[in-house]
């Protein structure tokens, strides 16, 4: 298994990196919400502005890996992501809508072409740093949480809306944590804002 994850360095000059390459919003957008929230590619390109309830995401079953609707909270920068990406919007339902022509028969952005992005990001703003791919943002993000916020690991695998391995946990542990969940996302936004906002006056 992959155990390629960005450190906090990384997180920042990752983010950095993509206000530098001239990428279409869209991209950048969605690479930097799949970062804030641990979302799994497919669910962030096939999001939709009705999934979007206030501070909510709320991802529905059928774009889900284990079939389980999962609700995601919004940190401010997540909101504004949002925010931009409506603001550019033609009127699609899709919040990262084609930008393509091969494209426009999904009606959203193509996951794959997120890879190209990030490879790009690698040569413009980490070079040194090792490949790694767009679902180590999703480990990234569950390994900072750990790591850095010291979050339980049942928590953790509420977020990423992980069935336990556990069979006994699955069967009869029903507790959904919302309340440390909502705190994980919201801690971990605050902490990739004040690092991003440091790497952005470092760089001026």
């Amino acid at each position: 298994p992959r155990q390629r994850w960005l450190c906090r360095e990384e997180v920042a000059s990752f983010w950095q990196g993509l206000s530098e390459g001239g990428f279409h919003p869209a991209q950048s957008n969605c690479l930097r919400l799949i970062l804030l929230t641990g979302v799994r590619r497919g669910e962030a390109t096939g999001m939709t502005w009705e999934q979007v309830i206030g501070n909510k995401w709320i991802i529905p079953a059928s774009n889900t890996k284990n079939g389980k609707e999962h609700a995601v909270t919004l940190h401010k920068m997540s909101l504004e992501i949002l925010a931009h990406q409506r603001a550019i919007s033609s009127g699609s339902p899709w919040v990262f809508e084609a930008i393509r022509e091969h494209e426009a028969g999904q009606g959203h952005i193509d996951g794959n072409a997120l890879r190209w992005v990030i490879n790009k990001v690698r040569s413009i703003a980490m070079a040194q740093s090792e490949p790694f791919t767009v679902h180590d943002l999703r480990r990234s993000a569950a390994t900072n949480w750990a790591e850095r916020l010291d979050a339980e690991e049942r928590v953790i695998e509420l977020c990423l809306n992980h069935l336990p391995l556990n069979k006994l946990v699955r069967t009869y542990h029903r507790s959904r944590h919302d309340d440390k969940k909502k705190m994980l996302w919201q801690r971990w936004g605050e902490l990739v804002e004040l690092e991003v906002r440091s790497e952005e006056h470092t760089s001026e």
